[in-house]
């Protein structure tokens, strides 16, 4: 178990797809809005399963 209270140490985002757009000439590229986080606060448990609050910055489209 590992408490997480404030900034971030490691960089990072969440990334939610939006759909896919038709470039010319390219196969379909998907899109996605990335959300920079800037603090969290709460508990992580094995590494992986977080539950708390997270703060995050704003918004901005990416292309993959």
């Amino acid at each position: 178990m590992t408490i997480h209270w404030g900034a971030t140490t490691f960089p990072g985002c969440l990334r939610f797809r939006h759909g896919t757009i038709q470039a010319k000439g390219t196969k379909d590229q998907d899109c996605y809005f990335e959300h920079p986080i800037e603090s969290w606060y709460g508990v992580s448990f094995f590494g992986r399963l977080f539950v708390g609050l997270i703060k995050t910055g704003g918004a901005r489209s990416v292309r993959s």
